[in-house]
């Protein structure tokens, strides 16, 4: 998550934590709904990688011991 802007951090915790819908968010934030979509999507790609890339490590850990 670090890895992340802040924009991107700001629209996962609007959507995951606080449980705003997008439009909610859109309006908070004052942008617009595609721009809160876009956000969302690069933000969970950047996660999914990060994980991914992280249980290969496990695994490369684990399959050297």
């Amino acid at each position: 998550m670090v890895r992340l802007s802040p924009a991107h951090r700001e629209v996962l915790g609007l959507v995951f934590i606080q449980g705003f819908a997008l439009a909610e968010i859109a309006h908070i934030l004052d942008i617009p709904v595609g721009t809160v979509k876009s956000r969302l999507s690069y933000a969970r790609q950047a996660l999914q990688r990060a994980y991914a890339h992280t249980r290969v490590q496990e695994d490369l850990r684990r399959g050297a011991k």
